[in-house]
């Protein structure tokens, strides 16, 4: 189905669909998400030990977020 073939070819974890929220991006330190992949998890893939992380926002207009980052926006 469907389904299947986006987790084959694009990823995700089926357990996590419509029970979480992605909410960011890292753009900066890299190494952060190479650091969260390496951490012993138990049988349900979560992390043995809490991950803490702190996460700045700031308020950006849309042309600029594209100009940085290349998102481009639905109309």
């Amino acid at each position: 189905n469907k389904q299947r073939a986006d987790y084959m070819t694009i990823g995700g974890y089926p357990s996590l669909d419509n029970r979480y929220t992605v909410f960011g991006e890292v753009v900066d330190n890299l190494k952060l998400i190479d650091d969260i992949a390496v951490v012993q998890k138990d049988e349900f893939n979560r992390p043995v030990e809490d991950i803490k992380m702190a996460m700045t926002m700031k308020k950006m207009r849309k042309k600029k977020i594209t100009r940085l980052y290349g998102y481009k926006f639905v109309k």
